[in-house]
């Protein structure tokens, strides 16, 4: 996670399982490729093991662009704002 972005997603290891699993249930009721990120044609990278590996956290915008394509909605529920740091 880049220390300078100004907004990061960071992810508890049950809620990507969670978001993994609303994600690729709309994939099937879709008709996708549960596996194939990239039959979703998102025309960014949205590496297979994110939902198990801490350090592939997928970006807010990578999430609105999944959101968008697979007609879901992002619901925040809880937000922070912290100070960057600089550089």
């Amino acid at each position: 996670m880049a220390e300078n972005q100004t907004v990061t997603v960071e992810l508890l290891p049950d809620i990507r399982l969670r978001l993994y699993g609303q994600i690729t249930a709309r994939m099937e009721q879709l008709g996708y490729n549960l596996l194939d990120y990239s039959s979703l044609n998102l025309g960014i990278e949205l590496p297979a093991e994110w939902p198990a590996d801490v350090n592939a956290q997928p970006s807010l915008a990578e999430l609105v662009v999944v959101a968008f394509k697979l007609k879901m909605k992002i619901i925040i529920s809880d937000i922070n704002l912290i100070p960057r740091k600089e550089s």
